[in-house]
């Protein structure tokens, strides 16, 4: 980076922090911006969203206009939609006991594999150990009880289909 550009980023983080100070402005690093994106169940590109899955898995269908006309990947959609999603992104509040998911975690429900995290960590403003992952069609149930695999042990975890911080998103619009 030159000179330039370093002095300008120094001189916007300064003006930025002397105008936040008195609205309670603070740094946060990324794994704290991660950790607070699981409790409200927002999917990250590259983790839980990216091209393998379709709108439907991560809950995104939604946002798609079925009745725009030909757009790239309309026949495709459209085929998986009334198939169904084979698996459904999911909420686990996880039993960590100290050990928080990190990603790429098994789970299983009564000793059957039904799907993977793709991100975990600890929720700060819930206390509570939580995980994004994938889970299959049949076993995806709000309050369903699963294990998942951290470290080599089996950890007790039950799926959730709200956020588990602000479920109905009013702070969102406050």
């Amino acid at each position: 980076m030159n000179r330039r550009k370093s002095s300008a980023s120094a001189a916007f983080h300064k003006a930025l922090w002397e105008v936040g100070r008195d609205l309670g402005l603070r740094l946060a690093g990324s794994r704290a911006l991660m950790w607070l994106r699981l409790e409200k169940s927002f999917p990250s590109w590259g983790l839980e969203l990216s091209s393998d899955y379709s709108p439907l898995e991560p809950g995104l269908a939604r946002f798609v206009k079925w009745n725009k006309g030909d757009f790239v990947g309309r026949d495709a959609a459209t085929r998986k939609r009334e198939e169904g999603p084979r698996e459904h992104l999911s909420t686990l509040v996880v039993d960590a006991n100290g050990a928080d998911c990190w990603g790429g975690e098994s789970i299983t429900r009564s000793g059957e594999h039904v799907g993977y995290v793709t991100s975990g960590g600890f929720g700060p403003c819930v206390s509570e150990s939580l995980a994004l992952g994938y889970v299959r069609t049949p076993a995806w149930q709000e309050g369903a009880e699963v294990d998942v695999l951290v470290g080599g042990e089996r950890r007790s975890a039950r799926l959730t289909m709200k956020p588990r911080f602000d479920p109905e998103g009013t702070r969102m619009r406050a």
